[in-house]
């Protein structure tokens, strides 16, 4: 049932003219397992970057939905082999809270410690995997970039040395723009958004 709705939703994404998807959290290895039944030409869909079930920590974002929860250093390696024998494209680290669990000041909250974020990143480099981070908070971003993440998923409020570790990093801003969210209703004070773009 789920295998089948995986493959209804990639004709779906085809015929509405997506050529490449990818992938940063899933079931299990459902995605590369859908990647591996596009390349070998008995299912029709777009070109897939898979990076299978994610990881995370316990009470963080998707934790035992769509990522792992692991609690050490040690743990964060063993999981990242455990993904790896799924054969991803990448590894997907969940750092932060999202916009939905944010506290007062809208900034998610940190969730994923600088060692255990460094130990997935350097488990994941080395047989060659970039890793890709859900981050959502300006601290989160920080030990992002400190830690070895190569793409920030959905992005924070930089500042100079963000910016700076952007660069040093070589790594990416992959932005989300969510048409699911009214930003109209939420304080201009966090979106700093004008009237003008309110209306837009």
């Amino acid at each position: 049932m789920l295998k089948q709705m995986y493959i209804s939703y990639s004709q779906v994404a085809l015929n509405s003219g997506v050529t490449t998807i990818r992938t940063v959290g899933g079931i299990e290895n459902y995605d590369a397992w859908l990647r591996d039944e596009i390349n070998s030409g008995k299912v029709t869909g777009p070109r897939i970057l898979a990076s299978n079930k994610a990881i995370s920590v316990p009470g963080g974002h998707m934790a035992g939905v769509f990522a792992y929860s692991v609690t050490s250093p040690e743990m964060a390696r063993e999981h990242v082999r455990i993904v790896a024998e799924g054969k991803p494209d990448l590894i997907k680290l969940m750092i932060t809270g999202g916009v939905m669990d944010a506290d007062e000041s809208g900034e998610p909250a940190l969730k994923m410690s600088p060692e255990i974020v460094k130990a997935a990143c350097d488990e994941a480099h080395k047989p060659g995997f970039y890793v890709a981070a859900h981050v959502e908070g300006s601290l989160g971003l920080k030990v992002a970039l400190e830690n070895g993440v190569d793409t920030i998923e959905h992005g924070a409020r930089t500042n100079e040395e963000t910016i700076r570790l952007f660069k040093e990093r070589g790594a990416a801003l992959v932005t989300t723009i969510s048409p699911t969210i009214p930003y109209a209703l939420i304080d201009t004070s966090v979106t700093h958004f004008t009237e003008t773009a309110h209306t837009a």
